[in-house]
């Protein structure tokens, strides 16, 4: 009788690990597709994947294949790093509206840093630029105002 609780009791615990393992599982591959998603919403992932879908489409399976993982992979680095980085950007712009601009300009050249080439056609690098050029005119405008 001991037994058969023991075996009752282990067989318990098993079921509950595969249960934890099961959810975790679930979890990973909830936010990995969340990235890919978020991923193909930039312009080297969709290219990637477009020429994947050409190689397919002419035929040729077996080099499609490697492309197909690559433009996954890339949509999921782009997710992840886009994730990141909008977490500075949204900082960079809340420290634009309260005019903190050297702080924004910083949070700025994090979010670029962080996006590491996945910055569509340069446009968080010129927001950056153009906070830059306002420091610039704050920093010059009482140089050049007349003295009474």
């Amino acid at each position: 009788m001991c037994t058969m609780r023991k075996q009752a009791h282990v067989t318990r615990r098993s079921h509950r690990k595969m249960i934890l393992i099961g959810v975790c599982l679930l979890f990973v591959i909830g936010v990995g597709a969340c990235l890919v998603s978020k991923g193909f919403g930039h312009i080297d992932p969709k290219m990637a994947l477009w020429q994947a879908q050409r190689s397919w489409l002419e035929g040729q399976i077996v080099p499609a294949i490697p492309q197909f993982i690559r433009a996954v992979w890339m949509a999921f680095e782009a997710g992840g790093r886009w994730s990141i980085a909008d977490i500075h950007i949204s900082r960079m712009r809340s420290l634009e509206e309260e005019g903190r601009l050297s702080e924004a300009l910083q949070e700025c050249a994090t979010a670029v840093r962080i996006l590491h080439g996945y910055d569509d056609e340069g446009g968080l690098s010129y927001e950056c630029s153009v906070i830059e050029q306002r420091i610039e005119r704050l920093q010059q405008a009482p140089a050049s105002s007349p003295e009474p």
